[in-house]
């Protein structure tokens, strides 16, 4: 969904909801999954009764043809893009990654996990001062290859690679999740958070790439 408001210097104030279709698709977690690296058009269509007074605003949605994305939670603006995860989508469950370019409304498949050993329901995100995506797990079971909760990078050139992980984890779960990874105003610091039981924030100061050298 995204909130238009009638004036953009209130944005809090009156507006309109509007849930995204993309243009033939209506679900983007069919069974056997979708092409990585695909793109799409898209348009936003307008929820009427945004209280779900006597509709709930999926239902409104779906009957305007808006798109179902399984479990979105984690987003983040980088530029001109819009980075957003779908946690339990795609063939293994465990996970696809988008990007929606907010200039010309096209959206591709960044990621579609397929091994859990790799990538594993990410959730929070953020995009790193030199570019990178960074990509917090929230498993809710060690299947499929998964055994940590880890915090995944992707870089720009598209490769997954694992950059933190909760070293604890129990028989049958990865452990506390990782939660809301974010940068310092001067890219120095990432903050990160490890749930219950342990419940701690760290700060991580590096050393990162300088993106004036890749």
């Amino acid at each position: 969904y995204r909130f238009v408001p009638t004036d953009s210097e209130a944005p809090m104030g009156s507006g309109t909801l509007e849930a995204m279709a993309v243009k033939g698709l209506l679900d983007s977690d069919p069974t056997d999954g979708l092409p990585e690296g695909k793109n799409w058009d898209t348009e936003w269509v307008t929820i009427a009764d945004p209280s779900a007074q006597t509709t709930p605003c999926r239902q409104q949605g779906q009957r305007l043809n808006a798109t179902r994305f399984n479990r979105c939670e984690g987003s983040v603006i980088a530029g001109d893009s819009l980075w957003f995860i779908a946690s339990t989508a795609g063939p293994a469950g465990a996970g696809q990654v988008f990007k929606l370019n907010l200039t010309t409304g096209r959206l591709s498949l960044e990621v579609q996990v397929t091994d859990r050993s790799v990538l594993s329901m990410p959730d929070n995100l953020t995009v790193s001062p030199w570019g990178d995506l960074f990509m917090a797990e929230d498993n809710y079971n060690s299947a499929g290859g998964a055994t940590h909760q880890y915090v995944r990078g992707l870089s720009e050139e598209g490769i997954v690679y694992d950059f933190a992980r909760n070293p604890i984890s129990g028989t049958e779960d990865c452990g506390a999740e990782l939660t809301g990874p974010c940068f310092s105003p001067d890219g120095k610091v990432m903050f990160l958070n490890i749930q219950e039981p342990i419940g701690a924030t760290v700060a991580i100061t590096g050393p990162w790439p300088d993106r004036s050298t890749r």
